[in-house]
């Protein structure tokens, strides 16, 4: 086919739908306006009328295009925002887990120490013997009840050293 023969709307429609292969509008436009002016001929008319529609719709695709990164943007600063709140949150639940679990270590650590002073310098009856261990068992069971429940908030590696604790004092 020559330059200007046969050109028909139908015709350029029909390049132009071939052209887009995924059907989603995405268009190689720079080639195609090459197609048309060859059909169109050397026209300065039909060039300046080409040359506008791409510049008109490369500008609309820039502006979609922008649009939709600003969506992408404020939709990952939301994200970022809640995972933001719950790293806090989780960071804040640990802390208290934390001084939790080593205020009953020094709870513990005090009464084995008492125990252990009793037995040693203080009287040998077990009246006085008996609130002692009495003593290290509360502290015992509370601290092993606690780091239990608090074992999801506990770091692994402090984790691993209470129960390794747990076990000494369970003797397991």
């Amino acid at each position: 086919m020559m330059p200007n023969e046969g050109v028909t709307v139908e015709r350029v429609a029909s390049v132009i739908l071939a052209q887009d292969v995924h059907g989603a509008g995405f268009i190689d436009w720079g080639n195609l306006g090459a197609v048309i002016l060859t059909w169109f001929g050397p026209s300065a008319v039909a060039t300046a009328v080409v040359v506008a529609f791409l510049k008109r719709f490369e500008n609309r695709q820039v502006h979609v295009q922008n649009a939709e990164i600003e969506k992408l943007r404020s939709s990952l600063r939301q994200l970022e925002n809640r995972s933001k709140t719950r790293f806090d949150w989780l960071h804040q639940k640990r802390a208290e887990a934390a001084v939790e679990i080593y205020g009953l270590i020094i709870d513990l650590d005090v009464t084995t120490n008492r125990l252990i002073n009793g037995l040693t310098h203080g009287p040998s009856d077990s009246e006085h013997k008996a609130p002692l261990y009495e003593g290290v068992a509360r502290a015992g069971n509370t601290f092993r009840n606690r780091y239990a429940k608090l074992g999801l908030l506990i770091p692994e590696g402090l984790l691993k050293s209470l129960r390794d604790l747990d076990d000494l004092m369970w003797k397991k």
